[in-house]
């Protein structure tokens, strides 16, 4: 539909965004739905403000489950952190970063994160695959 409105009304396609799409939609669409525009352009923002909320509350909670499994693993005597106080150290820790705007900056961090995780996987694997009973 961006590609549509922006070859259609001479919109520069680079500065149409979700929100933007969907007011340019409504802004050049049905002459009774035109009135609308802002409407559904706030709605969209909404909705997508809520689904990222819900990602991150998952992402949150998903790190913290198993960062609580390992450290009752690797330290079974020692200090507990339950799992919503891991949340709570994990939530100040990635406030900040959300409030950058050049991603730029994360391009280290996503080089060492895509190599970490190359590394867990050869992990995974190797340690799967070692030690197989022979199939009969």
């Amino acid at each position: 539909v961006s590609q549509d409105i922006s070859k259609k009304y001479g919109i520069e396609r680079d500065r149409l965004d979700y929100t933007e799409t969907v007011f340019n939609t409504f802004k050049f669409g049905p002459p009774r739905l035109r009135h609308l525009k802002g409407k559904f352009k706030h709605l969209t923002n909404a909705f997508l403000l809520i689904t990222q909320v819900g990602f991150c509350c998952v992402y949150i909670l998903f790190v913290s489950q198993n960062t609580s499994c390992c450290l009752l693993q690797w330290n079974p005597n020692g200090v507990q952190l339950e799992v919503y106080q891991l949340a709570l150290i994990y939530t100040v820790i990635l406030m900040p970063l959300c409030l950058i705007e050049n991603m730029k900056v994360f391009s280290p961090l996503m080089v060492l994160a895509n190599i970490t995780t190359v590394i867990g996987l050869l992990m995974v694997l190797v340690y799967c695959l070692l030690d197989l009973q022979p199939m009969t």
